[in-house]
């Protein structure tokens, strides 16, 4: 199901578009890898425990099992958006992996000074937390106050209900400043 986000305002002039457009296709691809990265660290099972025995003899090497594979993801979805006039990239990744149970994440990061993602909110959860936590889906960038910034607009889906919440994106900070009730999920 696509959705689209519509909002009434008395406003006459054009609506805007809130797609980022990069200076460098490179710098998309980059950025693009680096929230996968994250994404796949997010969701990978928990490294085994280091083993607390001390071994037989003092010289031996300890052998540590080699970190779990990263999972791969599925349904992944990268945007990049300009939330104000002239504003920087606001990107948002997400996805989930193709292990049973399933694992969701959703990233919203924007690059610092030195063109790092710094990742400004992480929502993971799984199928077995849908209703603890539930499933970030990105909807669109919307332009809520009418102020010409946009902000993001998610749909929040647990195992039996959703809900949308729409977060403000300053200062460094994801700040969530609206959330609807949970309504019963078809």
């Amino acid at each position: 199901m696509n959705q689209m986000a519509g909002v009434s305002d008395n406003r006459t002039s054009d609506t805007e578009s809130w797609a980022f457009t990069w200076a460098n296709p490179d710098d998309e691809n980059k950025m693009k890898t680096a929230l996968e990265q994250i994404a796949e660290k997010a969701i990978a099972p928990p490294a085994p425990a280091p083993s607390t025995t001390k071994p037989a003899v003092a010289h031996r090497r300890t052998h540590q099992p080699p970190p779990p594979p990263l999972p791969v993801l599925a349904d992944e979805t990268f945007t990049a958006y300009s939330l104000s006039f002239g504003g920087g990239a606001t990107m948002v990744l997400t996805a989930h992996s193709t292990t049973k149970p399933e694992k969701y994440v959703a990233i919203v990061a924007a690059p610092d000074f030195y063109g790092n993602p710094k990742v400004l909110l992480q929502q993971v959860t799984s199928d077995n937390e849908l209703d603890i936590s539930p499933r970030y889906r990105l909807v669109d960038a919307v332009d809520t106050e009418g102020n010409g910034r946009a902000d993001l607009l998610f749909e929040l889906r647990g195992q039996t209900y959703r809900q949308f919440a729409i977060y403000r994106i300053a200062d460094g900070l994801a700040t969530q400043v609206f959330l609807t009730q949970p309504t019963a999920a078809n």
